[in-house]
């Protein structure tokens, strides 16, 4: 437990409070659920109800990226795509009392999208610690380019298997944003980051433009990573990313 006074031992007392806090409910924007869509550039407020036989000590709020494939208890970890930009947040609050509340107003970055966890722990003033609530954020964002891919072979499969007597692998990009797109990039990678593709196309400003068949031939047997990174004229970035493998 990261929060302080965690570590102190009050067992040796016949009694001593053993009772953990709770954490009642946690809401976003007035809402109470394990799942919220939020968009990237509002501020989104945060409430935490608190309650303890005795006495509450602290609480710290947290949100971080659930992209890496962590865990908070059961489930597989697994997101959908990797998340654009980055998002982290850490408060510790003290607080006191059998029931407390905290507000939080946490404002979204402007150049985000995907997924986050905002994690909420707390302890007593006997170093109980409450059992942690994670909220999942699913931010979107209209403000990034869209980027649609047909890919040959088509599947739906992650990765994309590939045998070894015909290791290419065609991809054809759209991208979409009312701002105009600056550019694309194509690139693969292998597991150890080694780059075996690349190519940059200048986009003119176009607020649709179609990559054409981009081949992309891999060198040997191995896992790769084909991605397509899209820039508008207003700095935003988005991204496509698969798994390939050759086999």
């Amino acid at each position: 437990m990261l929060l302080a006074g965690s570590g102190l031992v009050y067992s040796c007392r016949p009694d001593a409070d053993t009772t953990a806090p709770e954490i009642k409910s946690v809401t976003v924007d007035g809402m109470e659920s394990d799942s919220h869509t939020i968009l990237a550039g509002e501020i989104m407020q945060v409430v935490l109800d608190l309650h303890d036989n005795e006495n509450l000590k602290q609480v710290k709020v947290n949100v971080h990226a659930a992209d890496d494939g962590h865990t908070h208890g059961s489930g597989s970890g697994a997101v959908g795509q990797p998340n654009v930009g980055s998002w982290s947040y850490s408060k510790i609050i003290d607080i006191a009392g059998q029931h407390a509340t905290a507000d939080l107003n946490l404002t979204v970055p402007l150049d985000i999208a995907g997924e986050w966890h905002l994690e909420v722990m707390a302890i007593d003033a006997s170093g109980n610690e409450a059992v942690e609530k994670v909220v999942n954020l699913q931010v979107i964002n209209a403000e990034l380019p869209v980027i649609s891919v047909v890919t040959t072979p088509a599947s739906a499969d992650n990765p994309i298997l590939l045998p070894i007597s015909n290791p290419t692998f065609t991809l054809n990009a759209y991208v979409m944003d009312a701002s105009g797109i600056d550019s694309l990039f194509l690139q693969a990678t292998t597991e150890a980051g080694e780059l075996v593709f690349s190519q940059a196309l200048d986009a003119g400003d176009l607020t649709e433009f179609y990559s054409g068949n981009v081949d992309i031939t891999f060198p040997a047997v191995g896992l790769y990573d084909v991605e397509v990174r899209a820039l508008d004229v207003n700095g935003y970035e988005n991204f496509w990313m698969r798994e390939v493998e050759v086999q």
